[in-house]
């Protein structure tokens, strides 16, 4: 007798709890590792496959799969063996490897028991999004004076001192860009020559940022565009394709800006010994390792997170970025160069269970936003997409403060102005 998907997806998912729960009772050793991996690739794409017809669901799994891939392949069944010299080889050997290890994989298996029903099973379609659009001539024409000024200043300032080497603009302007951009594209419903000119924007921000070397920054603009413009049914072999493309892209440009006798075949040469390695997710793997290392010697949790927390609300403090504090608290031991695996700050702040915390909280926040079509609820669902490689690769700081805190200030500035303009055209004004 055949069994139906949705009574496999269930098995599936009770194998894969079973499976995690148990591999966190191992000891925190290193030969470990490679077990990890080979656990976090199947269920990173068991998640990725039960929710493929929810195309929004579909495009930020599909990033979490490419990048557990990458994190599984290179830093746990390799061990890191190939990774950039920098990374202290004490800091893979020690324990913290195996609690960020288990960590990412607690967070992944909690995580996927959200994905399940109508959050997989809810068809949405590009014609969704463009119906919920509105006609907006005076807010669009704002945005587009605000994202000009971003991009000349960003041209002036940030391109003439980054020529070579990879870089991440740390300015948030660029990141915040992005908000007023999908504002901009939300209030451009039927205007054609508006359309157009988003999308010269859109590719002229990524023309100088992959110029700077920030891929993470130009990537959001990629996403959206990926987003809003691909209108064919996709699938998981469509998605991993474009992820796997979208990875060659930036290993190009990686090698394009690190290479200085930079010929053809030595271009070849890297890419084929890169494979789908993405030194992005390699690097902010190890610097979660420090992140955790920092905050579990650290000791002092509730203050941690009650930084953390401020931070996002604009009071400045050392814990806002833990990578940033890691650094600080021991740079000979917890050396990194920026950014922490969502999990990481959940895993610093409360230990072994962090993990589970951290999918508890990402998985409450996409039930509740990606069965939305209209409204708030589809302008944050796009918001998390866009933002998705910098606060699952980077920080989960973008998540709280960039989506919800200035994307919730943004959004309510709209429709403050939207319902101060409909009660004067009301009254005659």
């Amino acid at each position: 007798m055949k069994i139906k998907i949705p009574c496999m997806n269930f098995i599936l998912d009770i194998f894969f709890l079973i499976s995690a729960i148990s591999m966190l009772f191992l000891p925190n050793e290193t030969g470990y590792l490679p077990w990890f991996g080979f656990l976090l690739i199947p269920l990173s794409f068991h998640m990725l496959y039960k929710c493929q017809e929810n195309r929004f669901l579909a495009y930020l799994l599909v990033i979490i799969f490419l990048v557990n891939f990458s994190i599984s392949v290179n830093d746990f069944i390799l061990m890191g063996e190939h990774i950039s010299v920098w990374q202290s080889i004490k800091m893979r050997a020690s324990f913290y490897n195996l609690i960020m290890a288990k960590s990412l994989l607690s967070f992944t298996a909690t995580l996927n028991l959200f994905l399940n029903g109508n959050v997989c099973n809810k068809q949405t379609e590009i014609n969704d999004i463009y119906e919920a659009r509105v006609n907006n001539l005076l807010v669009r024409f704002g945005c587009l004076i605000g994202l000009i000024g971003i991009l000349l200043y960003g041209i002036i300032f940030e391109l003439s001192t980054h020529t070579e080497g990879y870089s991440s603009v740390s300015n948030p302007i660029y990141e915040y860009s992005i908000i007023i951009y999908v504002l901009a594209w939300f209030t451009s419903k039927n205007s054609y020559i508006f359309k157009k000119i988003l999308l010269l924007y859109a590719c002229v921000f990524m023309l100088v940022f992959f110029c700077i070397g920030d891929r993470s920054s130009a990537s959001m603009y990629m996403i959206f565009l990926l987003i809003s413009r691909y209108k064919r049914k996709i699938n998981v072999t469509s998605l991993c394709l474009i992820g796997i493309i979208g990875i060659i892209f930036f290993n190009i440009i990686a090698i394009i800006r690190t290479t200085y006798d930079f010929s053809f075949s030595a271009l070849i040469n890297q890419l084929i010994t890169r494979g789908i390695y993405s030194d992005t997710a390699s690097w902010a793997y190890y610097s979660s390792i420090t992140v955790v290392a920092a905050g579990l010697d650290y000791k002092h949790p509730v203050e941690m997170i009650v930084g953390f927390l401020s931070s996002i609300i604009g009071i400045k403090n050392e814990f806002g970025n833990l990578a940033v504090f890691a650094n600080v608290y021991d740079s000979n031991n917890f050396f990194n160069r920026g950014g922490a695996l969502f999990p990481s700050y959940f895993t610093a702040w409360f230990g072994g269970i962090g993990g589970i915390i951290a999918g508890l909280v990402l998985g409450f926040i996409i039930r509740k936003l990606f069965k939305k079509n209209r409204g708030i609820g589809l302008y944050y669902k796009l918001l998390i997409l866009v933002f998705v490689v910098r606060w699952y690769v980077y920080t989960p700081y973008v998540l709280f403060r960039s989506v919800f805190f200035i994307g919730g200030i943004v959004y309510v500035a709209y429709w403050c102005f939207t319902t101060l303009l409909r009660t004067n055209r009301s009254r005659g004004y």
